[in-house]
């Protein structure tokens, strides 16, 4: 980026000293407002900006004035101007970048640097200026200066106090309010008086030191400032920068535009009138704030109100003051029955007889979209309407009015709807709770993946009872619960007990689908189950370690081996765990079945050659030295599991 650049200071009075570029018709304003403004103060800060429109070259004169007390007249200055071109206030976010270009002029130097364009490095330059050691009641009294019709008269404590806030406050503003923004952070003793720019607002030194004016501060200041402190990650300048774009008044548009802002970022608002009546006041005319106004009755801004809008623009004249919605817009419409279903009928019976094609356009979006709790209503005594209307119109279905329906009723009418079509998967949260199996070997017949996990969420969260013909159905074949997503859906332990106990442990069916779907034990669940039970799943899930002995089976040997061979030790283990496991234990005999803690280690043992896993692993299967040296001696029996035997240093 390339800016132009001029010098002023002293040589036989206060006059031009360089240039990169013909001022022109603007030389003489340049001078005047590049000389010792009247009154100024300047303890405390080095110099003072000045920012001004000059519209006879094209530019906008950002300006840095420091006092030269090294001239020999007193009350000598320099003063370094960036003759911008307008294009940079649409591409440079942070303004106060500006201030670290300039440079203070040294005395008898020939100022040749100033006769060229300054080159800003494509990486930028660092900030300038960034202090936020400010009076917030100043910062506030400007903002109600530039945009409220607050007193120009600002008081600050002292100079240079305010000088990054005023950045801040000129970088927040969109393109075009920015090249008009008159400013000078040059603090004066008195009133400055009326010179070549009536600046927005004037800086006052507060002699006495008070604790500044009783300041009513509206909500908005207080949100436009936080914006503007915040710097290129406040939320409301995109708002600005987007709507600010084809107002026709600048200034006068910040406030209503800020309030819009607040309304659509935090959603807070006093209903659709305050919305529409901002609207009406601060944008009367139809062409101004054009994209806004889309945007409002498309249902992209604020969107809550926009069947206000909608209804504003049908019923009320609105169409003087909004243009017509398009047809992205109106299909927004459909998303909102489940919020205002009286307001969207209501519409639609304003359309039912369309004076207009576009009135046409909003009663077919609204009539088609009609949710099943108005349908139902409407064709109780009509059953082959209603056939006909769901075979055509399978969405109608989507309503929780289904539960007037009996089951009987409600699966004839889903066998009305195509296999797999997308609404018979909506209502599967709604129809779980339905004891019905037909109803629920229809569902998971054509859903088995959605019904698994809409029915495991369901009982994990344990707010309503599930059927019973549910579980039932998804267990003859227990793929359907079996797989990760299911299973990540469980959250407690009881839960994953119970799916264990209906799929009746270590059945073949669920030794044939793995360890995958069991891996959620290994992150926390919450225990709210009797230990004898904890026991027994952790049982069960060292058996299925043995069964499956894929990389999972190692994992649970790791997480639960351990707990399982204490327990056996001590003859603790639950009888349910002792039938569940068993069968996948080492045959030792009448004499050796007995010390199921053996067998237990020699089924470890017998796991880790087989499936090859690591020694390291093994090595930190049991913890404890009586553990260890039972382990070890074990593998110190077993051909071929000396590698696994040296692993334990016990």
């Amino acid at each position: 980026m390339k800016l132009d650049q001029c010098v002023f200071g002293y040589d036989d009075g206060h006059r031009l000293l360089a240039s990169s570029m013909h001022l022109g018709a603007e030389l003489s304003d340049l001078a005047e407002l590049s000389d010792l403004a009247p009154g100024v103060v300047f303890p405390g800060a080095d110099g003072y900006y000045t920012g001004v429109p000059m519209p006879n070259i094209g530019r906008y004169a950002l300006m840095k004035t420091w006092l030269a007390p090294e001239m020999p007249r007193p009350g000598c200055v320099w003063t370094h101007v960036l003759l911008l071109d307008l294009q940079v206030f649409e591409v440079l976010g942070d303004l106060s970048l500006l201030a670290s270009v300039f440079r203070r002029p040294e005395i008898n130097s020939q100022y040749h640097s100033y006769k060229s364009t300054i080159v800003l490095p494509p990486n930028g330059v660092s900030r300038g200026v960034r202090s936020f050691d400010f009076s917030y009641d100043a910062l506030l009294k400007i903002y109600a200066a530039l945009y409220d019709g607050g007193s120009t008269g600002i008081k600050v404590a002292r100079a240079g106090e305010i000088d990054s806030a005023v950045f801040d406050i000129w970088a927040q503003q969109w393109p075009t309010l920015r090249r008009n923004f008159r400013f000078s952070t040059a603090v004066s003793r008195d009133t400055r008086t009326a010179g070549a720019v009536k600046f927005d607002f004037n800086l006052q030194l507060d002699l006495v030191e008070s604790q500044g004016d009783q300041f009513d501060r509206p909500v908005w200041i207080d949100a436009a400032m936080a914006d503007a402190l915040a710097g290129e990650s406040g939320l409301l300048r995109p708002f600005l920068w987007k709507y600010g774009q084809d107002v026709r008044r600048q200034k006068g548009s910040f406030r209503p535009l800020v309030k819009l802002g607040m309304a659509q970022v935090s959603g807070e608002f006093d209903g659709a009138s305050e919305v529409l009546g901002l609207v009406l006041d601060a944008f009367p005319e139809r062409e101004d704030a054009i994209s806004l106004k889309q945007d409002l009755i498309d249902g992209t801004l604020v969107t809550a109100t926009q069947l206000d809008v909608l209804w504003f623009f049908l019923a009320q004249g609105g169409s003087e003051t909004f243009p017509e919605p398009s047809s992205i817009g109106l299909e927004r419409l459909t998303h909102l029955w489940s919020s205002r279903p009286q307001d969207l009928l209501h519409l639609a019976e304003k359309t039912a007889q369309p004076s207009t094609e576009f009135e046409g356009k909003v009663f077919k979006v609204i009539t088609a979209s009609m949710p099943q709790d108005d349908f139902w209503r409407q064709t109780t005594k009509y059953p082959a309407l209603r056939g006909r209307m769901i075979s055509s119109r399978p969405e109608l279905l989507d309503s929780c009015d289904i539960s007037v329906l009996d089951n009987t009723t409600l699966l004839s009418i889903l066998k009305l709807v195509p296999k797999g079509h997308g609404v018979v998967r909506s209502l599967i949260p709604s129809l779980i709770f339905r004891d019905d199996w037909q109803l629920a070997d229809y569902i998971v017949d054509d859903f088995p993946s959605e019904s698994a996990l809409e029915v495991v969420t369901a009982l994990d969260g344990g707010s309503a009872p599930i059927g019973a013909a549910w579980v039932s159905s998804l267990i003859r074949s227990p793929q359907n619960l079996l797989n990760s997503d299911v299973m990540a859906r469980v959250n407690r332990v009881s839960l994953m007990y119970d799916l264990a106990e209906a799929m009746h442990w270590l059945d073949e069916s669920v030794i044939a689908i793995g360890t995958d779907p069991w891996m959620r034990v290994l992150q926390p669940l919450a225990i709210d189950v009797s230990e004898d039970k904890r026991e027994t799943l952790e049982v069960f899930l060292v058996g299925l370690a043995f069964a499956c002995g894929d990389t999972g089976g190692r994992l649970l040997l790791e997480q639960f081996f351990d707990n399982v061979h204490r327990l056996s030790l001590k003859g603790r283990l639950p009888w349910r765990a002792l039938d569940i496991i068993s069968p996948w234990l080492p045959d030792l005999g009448w004499l050796g079945n007995w010390d199921v803690s053996h067998r237990l280690r020699l089924a470890a043992i017998f796991s880790y050659l087989k499936n090859e896993y690591s020694c390291d692993s093994f090595a930190g299967l049991v913890t404890g030295d009586k553990s260890l040296k039972m382990l070890k001696k074990s593998a110190e029996e077993i051909v071929g599991a000396e590698i696994l035997a040296q692993a334990l240093r016990p």
